[in-house]
């Protein structure tokens, strides 16, 4: 029976230890969780103003183009509720400038930046847009 006790003993002190180490870890990624919330990146959410769009040749390529691709390549983004969140706001954040950049069809007023056909090619040969 002393021996039974023992062992109980044992293997409930090695439990605790284990208890432990996984509480310490859950509370060390839930408190980094927290601190990456700090980073100012990516919480700016706000679009520019629209200075002209490029002359659609019927309302359902824009409506088309709006529904695809006005999200990242156009300053009438919509930023859905998780992009107010780090790690996933830097993210969002990046791929929006990084697609406003290659091509903004809110700014068709500066002609280099809004030439649909060279991007949309440029974007299919190297892989650039996401799949939506």
């Amino acid at each position: 029976m002393w021996l039974s006790l023992q062992t109980g003993i044992y293997k409930g002190a090695e439990m605790n230890k284990w208890m432990r180490i996984i509480l310490g870890g859950v509370g060390a990624l839930v408190l980094l969780a927290l601190l990456i919330q700090l980073i100012p990146y990516g919480h700016h959410h706000t679009n520019p103003p629209v200075l002209q769009e490029p002359n659609w040749d019927s309302p359902e390529t824009r409506a088309t183009a709006k529904r695809a691709c006005f999200d990242c390549h156009s300053n009438e983004t919509v930023w859905p509720w998780y992009s107010n969140f780090a790690p996933v706001s830097w993210l969002i954040y990046h791929d929006v400038a990084s697609g406003r950049e290659h091509l903004n069809f809110s700014e068709c007023i500066y002609i280099h930046r809004c030439q649909p056909e060279r991007a949309r090619e440029k974007s299919i040969s190297t892989d650039l847009m996401s799949l939506r």
